[in-house]
């Protein structure tokens, strides 16, 4: 396996040391859209087997998607890292959130999740 420096340059490059391109962090197991009720906290845990790397552990952050936008989290939508939980608090509409699962060497896969609140 490459050394870190390595693996930083084929990134770089865009290829990884096993050749892949575009699947060093990987979706696995596609977000699920969630449906919930106006002004009341839903929670959604994505499964830990969503996302999967070859390069040590993976960290995840959140953002929202506004007109196709990517911006902060709105008020009202939150994420616990540790145990992947996003919680969105907000009026009746359709909220996408985007998760980004992010591996040691800064490769990153998305996917993104609707809240359809009603």
């Amino acid at each position: 396996m490459p050394n870190r420096s390595q693996r930083h340059k084929q990134h770089e490059q865009g290829v990884a040391s096993d050749g892949m391109t575009d699947n060093i962090v990987a979706l696995d197991h596609a977000l699920i859209d969630q449906a919930g009720s106006a002004n009341v906290a839903k929670n959604y845990a994505f499964a830990a087997n969503s996302f999967s790397t070859k390069y040590g552990p993976l960290r995840y952050t959140i953002a929202s998607v506004v007109a196709g936008a990517v911006v902060n989290p709105l008020p009202g939508i939150t994420f616990v890292e540790s145990t992947r939980t996003i919680t969105v608090n907000k009026a009746a509409a359709t909220y996408t959130v985007r998760v980004s699962a992010i591996n040691e060497d800064g490769y990153v896969k998305t996917d993104d999740v609707d809240f359809v609140i009603t």
